[in-house]
């Protein structure tokens, strides 16, 4: 029983962590989207090799660096 517990816990931490990653970038690979450096110059400017730029969110834009 104990083991269900344990493995039940495990996929919910599993479902919101995926979930939350297609969302959202994580607060330090993130930087505000402006058009001028673009995402890629200013995450590589930040130490990542290369980012994107992901849909306009309702409370802000950003770009996620990884």
């Amino acid at each position: 029983m104990t083991f269900l517990k344990i493995a039940f816990a495990a996929m919910i931490v599993v479902l919101l962590f995926s979930h939350g990653m297609a969302e959202k970038c994580f607060y330090n690979n993130r930087c505000p989207l402006n058009t001028d450096p673009s995402c890629d110059d200013r995450c590589k400017n930040m130490g990542f090799s290369s980012g994107k730029c992901l849909p306009p969110d309702p409370d802000d834009n950003y770009c996620c660096c990884y």
